[in-house]
């Protein structure tokens, strides 16, 4: 029980991260009835800041001192669903991303469609060859991301206040002279993790704990009302920079306020899935239904996530949940004390 209740606590803003996946679907497809829903680089960049929260959630609560365990663990909970992706999208593209490459570029393409890491790189030179998986450069920037996060974890908040300065500072020169090449770099993307570890540690001030007990699902409720209705809204709907703002001033509420709640939880599990599979479903709707068709996507993408968050997915992460309990009494008791409340 005690292991469930852990994997529990970081499997959460379930409705918001689904909520992005199927935007990232929508924009690689058609709108959904007539709507766009959330642009497919803002859900990304989101997506990253809600990784930041996350992983500076857990290694405060479950990898405090076990930095190779939460490596291990962080990559049992990519690597498996993305080679999984990745063998059944490969016969439905129709071809092979190493075609005509040799040598160094071979080898070089071949480590970024198996590790994911130099995906960042194949799209920021806009040439040559990409990932098999197209929508999965971004778990390239993602695991770079766990890779500096438990340093960057011990960081002051002035520190990391910096650090996302630098990274904002860097993407504005880059798209200044080079409009969008800052997008897919991971040293630009960076500020956007860094924000979701300030949100994360906003959590333990007085002044959330004042907000939360007076505003706490006001604010939630109304972050996620904007952002998922954000086409009806005028003004904030033209504007990235306010999306952002009201998407990672609410992380905490979104947090607190749904934790609890089962079903967040459940649909929250079917993000990745989603994300990573809808390219193989465009693919195989191009093949066999005549084009990249969002309700063949859908229809294909859905049932197979929730198969996969069931059989696939559940038996690892229930593997990594107690792997991150054994031997940390102080996570048990935790976890025992979160039990009892619920």
């Amino acid at each position: 029980m005690a292991c469930r209740q852990s994997y529990m606590l970081v499997c959460r803003m379930g409705a918001l991260r689904l909520f992005l996946a199927i935007s990232v679907v929508i924009a690689h497809t058609g709108p959904l009835f007539g709507l766009q829903l959330m642009p497919s680089f803002e859900a990304v960049r989101i997506f990253f800041a809600i990784s930041g929260f996350y992983m500076a959630l857990v290694l405060k609560e479950k990898y405090a001192g076990r930095t190779l365990l939460f490596y291990s663990n962080r990559a049992l909970r990519i690597y498996p669903t993305y080679w999984l992706a990745l063998a059944v999208t490969l016969p439905l593209i129709g071809r092979w991303p190493l075609q005509g490459l040799e040598g160094l570029s071979w080898l070089g393409a071949l480590f970024a469609n198996l590790s994911l890491f130099g995906a960042d790189v194949l799209y920021f030179t806009r040439h040559g060859p990409r990932l098999a998986v197209d929508p999965a450069w971004s778990l390239g920037a993602e695991l770079l991301f766990y890779l500096a996060a438990p340093f960057i974890a011990r960081l002051g908040t002035w520190w990391l206040g910096g650090i996302a300065a630098v990274s904002f500072g860097l993407q504005l020169a880059l798209d200044h002279f080079h409009p969008w090449t800052s997008y897919y770099l991971f040293p630009t993307n960076l500020c956007f993790f860094v924000y979701g570890m300030l949100a994360f540690r906003f959590m333990g001030t007085g002044l959330f704990a004042v907000l939360r007990a007076r505003l706490g699902w006001p604010i939630a409720a109304g972050a996620l009302l904007a952002l998922m209705g954000r086409e009806f809204v005028p003004l904030f709907r033209n504007y990235s920079w306010m999306h952002y703002v009201v998407a990672f001033g609410a992380l905490p509420f979104i947090f607190s306020q749904f934790k609890r709640l089962a079903w967040d939880r459940w649909i929250g599990e079917l993000s990745y899935p989603v994300y990573i599979l809808h390219f193989a479903a465009i693919n195989a709707a191009i093949r066999f239904f005549g084009g990249p068709s969002l309700w063949w996507t859908l229809a294909m993408t859905l049932p197979a996530s929730v198969a996969v968050v069931l059989w696939f997915e559940g038996p690892i992460d229930r593997w990594r949940a107690r792997r991150a309990e054994a031997g940390n009494p102080a996570a048990n008791l935790h976890d025992r004390n979160l039990a009892k409340a619920t």
